[in-house]
């Protein structure tokens, strides 16, 4: 399907027509999700019109993965309709800072939200502190944070931490055992484009819930011999069937497999030791032992579609240990997340002018709100008795290697003395209006340029307080006599 143009996402008070003659406007429907009352036309996330396809003359086929296009055919029922991203487009959209991303965040949450609260309020009176390390990252305590994993300033830091931790856990577990083995589950549920997300994510926590119980992950548990199982929530945004919400599980074996080789002799190997062609078939085998199962979980949580095989699928320790370990892993907890279409990304789409990711984004957290994103982490660390000093010891080492890497190629890391600064009481207001991606940035220039940066710091706060003043002003005293109407 071709763009039929380009033009720029309307606002909602843009009435100008299209080709077509009918008004474009962008309505939203429960749940946060966008309706499209475009007459012969479709609006995608990045604001084109596309023409509208045939209806389809067959059940719309199930989201069991990274999808590419823009909204599928007219759903076989009336209901809302998710938006769909363009992701040629959306990737290419520039990637925010952290305190950027957490203005959007803010711009589109409930008021009365916690996130909504996350690095804005205080959480006693007093000044705000702030610290830089030498590597340039800012953070400040004395502030409400919200811990919730969908923020843009609490998520990096917490899966920073979940990685630190399943680093240490596959490095100790492998080591364990001449038969130790690495595995990633991943686990979705059908959906499509009018699916409601919130309706799409209960479906997949009951569904998982339902097939832990079964007989056959049971067995498949003993008969490999599993560590405690890690599960985590992930989400791609974009493509024909929208939001797609997947849990990828952690699974530590420590079971052997016997293998039987070209001249007929068959033998018990360490899985690092087998062919690569035969240890995928193997988890192909496994795979088609556990996918009727799955397959009754999913009908039990009210999934309706038709279920493939691929709705469940086991992959080796390479791609297990990549997920895992890079999942947030960064030396800045603000910096920009390895996956291109996560749910921060919906943030630097609006910044970019697409109105409707911010309410997807909205939509994302209300739907995960009360759910636990990672378990079972807690078990695994005590069973292998990893302790926080071993997750530090993990990050620093593997800080070290890339800061070797870098120095390797000619680009060594450019390191800034640590500074302290504080933000009086009064003041802080006129912070919050300046905007942390402002404040840091003044500080960084004036220690650049040599100056005080607490000094600095605080002419700005006192020059954006008497604005805010002046405006409070005038806004008591309202339009002067001679001001013009409106």
């Amino acid at each position: 399907m071709q763009p039929a143009d380009h033009r720029t996402l309307p606002r909602r008070d843009d009435a100008a027509p299209d080709a077509s003659g009918a008004p474009w406007r962008d309505v939203l429907a429960p749940g946060g999700q966008l309706a499209l009352p475009v007459a012969g036309a479709q609006l995608g996330l990045d604001g084109r019109s596309y023409a509208a396809p045939a209806a389809p003359t067959e059940r719309s086929e199930p989201s069991l993965g990274p999808q590419h296009g823009v909204l599928h055919g007219p759903p076989e029922r009336p209901g809302p309709v998710q938006l769909a991203l363009d992701l040629a487009d959306v990737e290419r959209v520039p990637q925010l800072g952290l305190w950027d991303r957490l203005d959007q965040a803010h711009a589109v949450l409930p008021f009365e939200s916690r996130q909504a609260k996350c690095h804005r309020t205080r959480r006693a009176k007093g000044p705000v502190n702030g610290y830089r390390t030498e590597r340039g990252s800012w953070s400040w305590s004395g502030l409400v944070r919200c811990g919730i994993y969908a923020c843009p300033a609490c998520g990096p830091r917490r899966a920073r931490d979940v990685s630190a931790a399943l680093g240490c856990a596959i490095r100790r577990h492998r080591a364990s055992a001449c038969h130790a083995d690495v595995w990633m589950l991943t686990a979705t549920v059908p959906h499509t484009a009018d699916d409601l997300v919130g309706v799409t994510v209960e479906r997949l926590y009951h569904a998982w819930s339902a097939f832990v119980r079964s007989s056959t992950w049971r067995d498949f548990a003993e008969r490999w011999q599993l560590r405690p199982v890690v599960r985590v929530l992930d989400a791609t945004f974009g493509g024909a069937n929208g939001a797609h919400p997947h849990f990828h599980v952690l699974l530590l074996p420590l079971g052997a497999a016997s293998v039987t080789r070209e001249a007929g002799e068959t033998l018990l190997a360490p899985w690092s030791s087998w062919l690569e062609d035969e240890r995928r078939a193997r988890l192909a085998e496994l795979t088609a032992g556990l996918w009727p199962a799955w397959d009754a979980a999913c009908a039990a949580a009210g999934v309706e579609r038709a279920r493939g095989a691929n709705a469940i699928e086991l992959t080796p320790a390479e791609r297990a240990a990549a997920y895992f370990v890079a999942w947030g892993l960064a030396d800045e907890v603000g910096a920009s997340p390895a996956k291109a279409r996560s749910h921060l990304r919906l943030l630097d789409a609006r910044a970019a002018g697409v109105d409707a990711a911010g309410a997807a984004f909205a939509e994302w957290v209300a739907s995960t709100a009360g759910r636990q994103w990672v378990t079972g982490l807690g078990d695994l660390r005590r069973t292998l008795g990893i302790s926080d000093e071993d997750c530090e010891s993990y990050v620093a080492e593997l800080r070290a290697a890339r800061d070797a890497a870098a120095a390797a190629r000619g680009e060594p890391v450019q390191l800034v003395r640590p500074l302290y600064v504080a933000i009086p009481e009064l003041l802080y207001p006129a912070a919050l209006s300046l905007g942390w991606a402002r404040v840091t940035a003044l500080l960084d220039d004036a220690d650049a340029r040599g100056l005080p940066p607490q000094a600095a710091l605080l002419d700005e706060l006192r020059a954006e307080s008497l604005r805010l003043d002046l405006l409070r002003t005038r806004a008591r005293a309202g339009p002067g006599a001679n001001a013009p109407p409106g």
